[in-house]
């Protein structure tokens, strides 16, 4: 992205506590509760609480291909739009998605899943160009950590909430099948708060820092340019060998989906909603440890962090094909919390 939020020289103003750099992190961390945190609740259910896999995936393929492609375009968007209007843009799709999910639910509505679809992948990928430069450029350089802890604390938590709202909503449901039409209520109505916290964002140059230093944005001068700045990037060696661990770190979603719907009845799979992002968030944990190990070299953090981070992914796809052979055999089971192994 050739947008860049550079200080600029130190100026006199009145000190407004919304234009804080940690207010900052805090509306866009609340964005990332509302939208993206329930939409990683919902497909956690598997199929996002349909009693079939099938048309959610293809949804779903939908929202990650217009997603990727909108976030390479989101540098020259931002520089058109600039960094506010471009995330008040990223939380408006978000809600219509799960608006679509509660049609095909409660009516068997198909069309509607494909348009909710194609608006959450626009929305999504300009939301995830937009907050990663404003996590990392709007804060003070010593502050980064600190207000990108609070954003991730935010997005963590809007999984976990959605995961309780998915259990208390279907702990009663035996058997498989699709998820109560309720839980759906809940997770509009939280999506739908994104856009008016997003309208609270300050734009950049407005900003205060602690420091009395200002931010800015450097665009780029036009739409080709930005493009042909993402087309280096590309080619350079080190995003080019970054490229399978991109992909492998969201290939699960599409298996994972298909085989918690098939696999487990409804309550399991909202407690497996739940259940998974307390799972990620002490892996997130506990690999920040092994990384911030002083006294190991960076090169020795990053090699053992990777490594470990592979291992546990190699091992953990191992057992799930040894498990599908088993399930391919007898039949999907329709787990349930109190299966008796």
């Amino acid at each position: 992205m050739a947008d860049t939020l550079e200080p600029q020289a130190t100026v006199d103003s009145k000190r407004l506590w919304y234009r804080s750099t940690v207010v900052q992190a805090v509306i866009t961390g609340g964005v990332a509760f509302t939208a993206p945190g329930m939409w990683n609740a919902l497909n956690t259910l598997g199929a996002a609480g349909a009693a079939e896999p099938y048309l959610l995936n293809a949804a779903n393929s939908l929202v990650f291909g217009l997603m990727g492609f909108l976030s390479i375009l989101g540098g020259a968007v931002i520089a058109k739009l600039g960094l506010k209007r471009t995330l008040v843009l990223g939380s408006i799709g978000w809600p219509l998605y799960s608006a679509s999910l509660y049609t095909n639910n409660r009516y068997g509505n198909e069309w509607f899943v494909l348009v909710g679809a194609t608006t959450c992948g626009l929305s999504a990928g300009l939301f995830w160009a937009s907050e990663g430069a404003i996590i990392l450029g709007y804060p003070e350089p010593t502050k980064r950590g600190r207000y990108l802890s609070i954003w991730v604390a935010f997005r963590n938590a809007g999984p976990i909430v959605g995961g309780i709202i998915n259990l208390a909503l279907n702990y009663h449901r035996k058997t498989a099948g699709k998820v109560g039409y309720e839980t759906y209520y809940a997770m509009i109505a939280i999506m739908c708060l994104g856009l008016p916290i997003s309208l609270l964002l300050t734009p950049p140059e407005k900003v205060q820092r602690n420091d009395g230093s200002k931010v800015k944005v450097v665009a780029a001068q036009s739409w080709s340019q930005e493009i042909k700045a993402v087309g280096r990037l590309f080619r350079t060696k080190r995003t080019l060998l970054m490229l399978p661990v991109y992909f492998s770190s969201y290939f699960y979603w599409g298996y994972q989906s298909t085989f918690t719907t098939l696999n487990f009845t409804i309550r399991a799979r909202a407690l497996s909603s739940l259940v998974t992002q307390f799972s990620g968030i002490l892996a997130s944990i506990l690999v920040g440890l092994l990384v911030d190990q002083q006294r190991i070299s960076k090169r020795s953090r990053a090699r053992w962090g990777f490594l470990v981070s592979s291992v546990l992914c190699v091992a953990t796809w191992i057992w799930a094909f040894i498990i599908q052979d088993i399930y391919a055999e007898s039949g999907p089971p329709k787990l349930d919390w109190t299966h008796k192994y």
